[in-house]
């Protein structure tokens, strides 16, 4: 069924204009909104077309108000909508729950995710990963964690498997359980068979040597074993045993997301950066905007080359970007300031890009 024109028009208008200013996209997504919500229900009944763009249009609308950060406004329509749109109550509230975490409203927020868990069973696998991902970013990491193990156990296929068990590890590595970090990298390995480059990377970060050599024994990629193997030399005073076991790499001709990572690794733990570095990382994050490893190293790279402005913008973005790809942090975790340290950096740049982490291991809720 064609939709009246100015409708659809107006929504297309909006969403072109989120693309380079999300304020006045608001606008107009809320004058489509009021127009469409002014309509009888009589007329949208005949017409269902009609009655999904009111509800994509409301979507849009609370979507960008949160990614905007102008959360009140955003509790606000969550409000009205749930009157106005009762049918799609669990939609609002999901908002509803985002908004009030991200405002500081952090154990409201997580009490209308809890009850959005018993309320709608059907969806309760969604509800679950959802409720562990916030209780992480909010240090709730006990209870994170069993609702993360039943993830994995309610897997219906590999892939949301290796989701829950990453998600489990990154839960422990913030806990500051490496033994449970290695348990957590093992299975993923024994489900992708690929040794997971994030958990290496934090026990590296942490000192944690014992527990990295146990897990790098089941590591198949050479090239991951030299990077690391390189540091838990480097930790040992051996610089010439590190060197060695990463000269090789740099002569390897690169080919495969683990070449990469091991490659531009190397290159900063031999302060080695430079535009080729960059443009390589650029070019990957462009396609795997959320890979933290790639993101961390890229950070590294634009520190080490003076960049640092650059180096904060880059994560600026990504902290912009988790509004909408959950949890939103204000700060990135300690667990990721543990991961970029262990490249070598100017004291500027590490002092610079400080305030866009947590720099300590913070106690767990009591």
């Amino acid at each position: 069924m064609q939709l009246p024109e100015s409708y659809e028009a107006l929504y297309e208008q909006a969403r072109r204009t989120a693309t380079t200013d999300r304020h006045a996209a608001i606008e107009q997504f809320r004058r489509l909104v009021d127009r469409l919500l002014s309509l009888p229900e009589h007329l949208l009944a005949r017409k269902p077309d009609l009655r999904d763009l009111r509800d994509s249009a409301a979507d849009d609308y609370l979507i960008l108000l949160r990614w905007t950060g102008r959360n009140e406004e955003a509790l606000a329509e969550a409000e009205r909508f749930s009157q106005a749109i009762p049918q799609r109550a669990d939609v609002w509230a999901l908002e509803r729950a985002m908004d009030l975490i991200d405002s500081g409203k952090v154990s409201e927020g997580l009490d209308t995710l809890r009850a959005l868990l018993l309320q709608y069973p059907n969806d309760a696998y969604y509800f679950r990963g959802f409720l562990a991902r916030e209780l992480w970013a909010a240090g709730e990491y006990a209870e994170a964690t069993e609702l993360a193990k039943v993830l994995a156990q309610d897997a219906r296929d590999d892939t949301k498997r290796v989701v829950a068990l990453s998600l489990l590890m990154d839960i422990a590595m913030e806990a500051d359980d490496p033994k449970a970090v290695g348990s957590y990298a093992h299975k993923i390995k024994e489900q992708t068979d690929r040794v997971p480059f994030a958990a290496c990377e934090w026990l590296a970060g942490r000192g944690y040597w014992d527990d990295l050599e146990k897990l790098l024994k089941r590591a198949r990629e050479r090239f991951v074993q030299r990077v690391f193997r390189g540091e838990m030399c480097r930790a040992q005073g051996d610089e010439a045993g590190a060197k060695a076991q990463w000269a090789p790499l740099l002569d390897e001709e690169r080919g495969g997301d683990a070449d990469l990572y091991s490659y531009a690794a190397v290159r900063l733990l031999t302060q080695q950066a430079d535009d080729e570095v960059t443009g390589l990382l650029q070019s990957a994050l462009v396609e795997e905007p959320t890979d933290l490893a790639l993101l961390l190293a890229l950070v590294a790279a634009l520190a080490q080359m003076g960049r640092v402005d650059e180096a904060i913008a880059t994560v600026q973005d990504y902290l912009n970007l988790r509004r909408l790809i959950r949890p939103y942090w204000k700060r990135l975790p300690y667990s990721y300031w543990l991961r970029l340290r262990r490249y070598p950096m100017p004291d500027e740049a590490v002092e610079a890009l400080r305030p866009h982490f947590v720099t300590e291991q913070a106690a767990a809720p009591a």
